[in-house]
């Protein structure tokens, strides 16, 4: 992860770096001058990120705080996630039982149709019962297909919540140019 490079590079940045380096000067005339030399820069190397007015420890804090953020963030989309599954299990097996529940009424309602259809035609009802039976199964048909659509939504919602986002790009809209005789005609609204 990005942050936690960053936080690393940071904290690294507040201890002294060595590095051994070679070079010859003539500035000095004896070896005591060279050496001098040679010891005030390692002590100004060493020191410099110790005073620094608290730069270094700020952007450790800094990185401290973005790598928290991150951390955090991700942690809301995980919740987000598994939240947003478990809701659609919940839909869909909701939804599963109602469209089950649907299906053995409509059973029963057809079988109320077709025995009160049949004691119509033997004489025994009048067509206002069939009528009526017509209307409650016709009815409950409506109702399944109703409840089908809501399970295969459930359903549809719960593989996007499996899968992630199935959002394609919108498209631009088309621009139409317009020329002065389009500006002449009339307008119908």
């Amino acid at each position: 992860m990005a942050a936690d490079r960053d936080l690393a590079t940071a904290i690294a940045d507040q201890y002294p770096r060595v590095s051994l380096s070679a070079s010859i000067e003539t500035g000095g005339t004896q070896i005591r001058d060279i050496f001098d030399d040679w010891m005030a820069n390692l002590a100004a190397n060493l020191t410099q990120p110790l005073i620094d007015g608290g730069r270094r420890e700020a952007e450790v804090d800094r990185n401290e705080a973005v790598v928290s953020e991150a951390m955090n963030e991700y942690g809301t989309a995980i919740l987000t996630a598994v939240q947003e599954v478990e809701d659609s299990l919940a839909e869909e097996s909701h939804q599963q039982r109602y469209h089950s529940s649907l299906q053995q009424q409509l059973e029963t309602a057809g079988q109320v149709y077709e025995r009160t259809r049949d004691s119509y035609l033997n004489g025994q009802l009048n067509y206002i019962s069939v009528l009526d039976a017509l209307i409650s199964l016709q009815s409950l048909q409506r109702e399944e297909l109703s409840s089908r659509r809501s399970l295969l939504e459930a359903r549809i919602e719960l593989c996007r919540a499996l899968a992630g986002s199935w959002e394609l790009p919108q498209p631009k809209p088309f621009a139409m140019e317009t020329t002065p005789e389009d500006d002449a005609r009339p307008q119908f609204e």
